[in-house]
Parts: C-alpha cells; sequence; structure tokens
C-alpha cells in the first residue's frame, strides 16, 4: 500500500481493504524495519506464538493493542497465515513489505530475497510464479477477512463479489504479464534485473496492494475484451 495511493480515489470496493489493511499498522513502518523484526524473530521460515508477540510489540502492529474494537477481526485473519500451529514467514513478508514504506527497489529487493535460497542471487521461473501466487492470496483471497466498511459508501453483497470476481478473473492474464516480464524467455532471473522490471512505468504498481488489485481488474477487462474479438472473427 505505502502511500502511493489516494484513497479518496478508490472505489467502495476496494476502500474496504484498504481500510482493513490499514488497520494492520504497518503503514507508518520501514519497509526495512518490517523485514528485519520478521526475520529476526522467526526459525526455518515459521515464526511460533512467542515469536509473533515479539513480532507485534517491535513494530506495534495491531494485535498489541487487544482493546482495538477490530481486534478479534484482525486475529481471524491472521489465523490464515498459519500451518500446523505455525505462521509461516513469506506471506508474512510480503503483507508487510507491500504495505510498509519504501521504494519499489528496497521492495522487490526485500521480496526477492525471501523466495531465494539462502545466499542464491538467482531466482527460478517457479520462483517467481510463487511470488505473484503469494501476493495474490495475501492480497485477495486472504484479504477478504479483513474487509472494513466505510460508513458513508456501503458496499453490497453482490457489489463486493462481483469485484473479486474481476480480480480472479485477471489473475492468469496478470501472472503471464508477471512472470514473463520478469524472465522474458530465461528460466532463472539475478537480483538486479527482477528489481529494475519493478521501477518500470505501471509495473511499480506490483509493490502496492491496491495498485495490484488495480492491475487485476485492468487485465480482466484486457481478457474479456480478447474474448470478445474472438466472437468477432
Amino acid at each position: 500500500m505505502g502511500c502511493s495511493n489516494n484513497r479518496a480515489k478508490l472505489s467502495a470496493a476496494e476502500q474496504r481493504f484498504a481500510l482493513g489493511e490499514q488497520e494492520l499498522q504497518y503503514t507508518h513502518l520501514d519497509c526495512t524495519k518490517v523485514d528485519l523484526i520478521h526475520r529476526k524473530y522467526s526459525y526455518n521460515s515459521a515464526i511460533n506464538e512467542n515469536q509473533w508477540l515479539n513480532i507485534n510489540r517491535h513494530l506495534y502492529l495491531s494485535l498489541n493493542n487487544p482493546r482495538s474494537y477490530f481486534f478479534q477481526q484482525i486475529r481471524t485473519y491472521y489465523d490464515q497465515y498459519k500451518e500446523s500451529e505455525v505462521y509461516i514467514l513469506q506471506p508474512l513478508l510480503c503483507l508487510g513489505i507491500i504495505l510498509s514504506q519504501g521504494s519499489e527497489t528496497t521492495k522487490s529487493t526485500l521480496i526477492f530475497e525471501a523466495f531465494v535460497p539462502n545466499g542464491s542471487n538467482k531466482i527460478s521461473r517457479q520462483g517467481v510464479t510463487d511470488i505473484f501466487e503469494t501476493i495474490f492470496d495475501v492480497f485477495v483471497l486472504k484479504g477478504e477477512k479483513l474487509l472494513k466498511d466505510n460508513e458513508e459508501e456501503k458496499v453490497s453483497l453482490s457489489e463486493h463479489e462481483e469485484f473479486v470476481k474481476r480480480m480472479k478473473a485477471g489473475k492468469e492474464e496478470l501472472r503471464e504479464k508477471f512472470v514473463q516480464g520478469i524472465l522474458g524467455s530465461e528460466n532463472f532471473v539475478e537480483l538486479r534485473k527482477f528489481v529494475k522490471w519493478f521501477t518500470e512505468g505501471g509495473n511499480k504498481r506490483f509493490m502496492d496492494s491496491n495498485g495490484f488489485r488495480r492491475e487485476l481488474r485492468k487485465a480482466a477487462n484486457k481478457k474479456k475484451g480478447k474474448k470478445f474479438e474472438l466472437v468477432i472473427k
């Protein structure tokens, strides 16, 4: 999310995602610090309950304030990141890094480092695909449990379902753009080239939650246009 999008320009359906994300309290933090603290209090890419409490205390995240009226919904949201009673580090790094403050260069570098084997300077095609799938999972699928209404502009169930349906419809098209844009015909990409892609034009939106969801909807419209052209032919 960072600060690249003005919430006033978002649709009511998009604002529900954005308002919920703001409640997590990442948006005022530096992404490098978020990355450092999550890694410090993790072991073998997992975070136990005590480590998770330490992360929230050190970063002053939302779970550090149990009196918040949104507290229970946030706990339910974070339960999605659990497997076998521990939190999984990679998706939490994606969440915290993308929602916090920092340049596209810094954010994409940290995301790269979260998905490559220790000490490697290259990531595979599968690794790049995994990054896209994780971002989609965090900011679309898991995000549905973090929705917060804008009291001035309510969203009906059918409007919300249509909004999510459009994002899901654009997933395949956008994943291809993401993977092919970064890798081209290669099976591996080095850090420098990986990071450079996120600094070019609209690619910056991939390091912003609102921007990513907007790109999904654009991809859905593009896909719909292609189908229309096939019918015409």
